[in-house]
Order: structure tokens, then C-alpha cells, then sequence
């Protein structure tokens, strides 16, 4: 099954590039590169060119449609997505916990690394974390390192 979805993902992606690459060549061959410049509606100028100024306006809006489709898209399956490949391992692993966070953070800047040691407080995705640094972080949560609070 999991074959399949990958073959299925890899196919529609090439699909996709294949589209893209297409459409912009026919921007090209509508267009020359020296009508595009400070241009922003491309694609309008592209179909005024090919088809006349009132189709234009049309292929302007559908446009506007397919790239609020896309982001409506990304929205609402981009996260069940992530949890999904969350789930499967299939993101970095490199900075999981707060642990290995530090540890990275201390190769890649040593005179951070003494600081780093010492008792520290975490914030992750607003949750505030004393002894943090078995916690694990998410793929896209947000990490700030803050002093250890005292008090009582």
C-alpha cells in the first residue's frame, strides 16, 4: 500500500512539474521575454496576446481561483500531511528532543554550548517546560529558550 501511495505521489508531482513547465513555455512563445519586464499578470498578458484583451480578464480570474484552490488546499490538508509523515518517522530526526536540539545548537555554536548546559526553561509551542530536555518537539513548533524560572 505505502509502495503504491509513493508511486502514486511520484507520478502526480511529475505531472504536476510537467504542467508548470508547460504552461510557462506557452507564456514564452505568447510573450517575449522583453514584454514581461515589471509585468505582474503574466499569465493575463499571455492570454490577452493569444486570445484577445476580453479573455484576459477571464484567465486572469481563473488564475486567482486555482492559486486560492491551492492555498485552500495546503490549509487543510498540509497538516494531516505532516501529522501523518510525523507519525511514520518520515521527517529529520536530528532535532526531536529538546536533547538533541541542544547538542546540535552546541556543535554548531561552541560558546553557546556552556550556556546550554546549565539549567535552562523551554517554551515549545507555547507550553513552558522546567526540565525539558527529554521533551520531544514537533515538526514546525515553535522553540524558545529561556532562563530557568525560580520562585515559589
Amino acid at each position: 500500500m505505502r509502495l503504491r501511495l509513493n508511486q502514486s505521489a511520484g507520478r502526480s508531482h511529475r505531472v504536476v512539474a510537467a504542467l508548470y513547465l508547460g504552461l510557462n513555455l506557452v507564456f514564452i512563445y505568447a510573450t517575449p521575454l522583453e514584454s514581461m519586464k515589471g509585468v505582474l499578470s503574466i499569465g493575463a498578458l499571455s492570454a490577452s496576446n493569444l486570445f484577445g484583451p476580453k479573455v484576459a480578464g477571464l484567465f486572469a480570474a481563473l488564475m486567482a481561483a486555482s492559486i486560492m484552490a491551492t492555498v485552500n488546499a495546503m490549509v487543510t490538508i498540509g497538516p494531516r500531511v505532516y501529522y501523518a509523515m510525523a507519525h511514520r518517522k518520515a521527517f529529520f530526526a536530528r532535532a526531536a528532543s529538546v536533547h538533541q536540539l541542544f547538542a546540535r545548537l552546541g556543535e554548531k555554536y561552541p560558546a553557546l554550548a556552556p550556556h546550554l548546559a546549565q539549567g535552562l526553561a523551554v517554551a515549545i509551542d507555547g507550553q513552558i517546560y522546567q526540565d525539558a530536555l527529554l521533551q520531544e518537539i514537533g515538526t514546525g513548533s515553535e522553540v524558545h529558550i529561556l532562563p530557568q524560572i525560580a520562585g515559589g
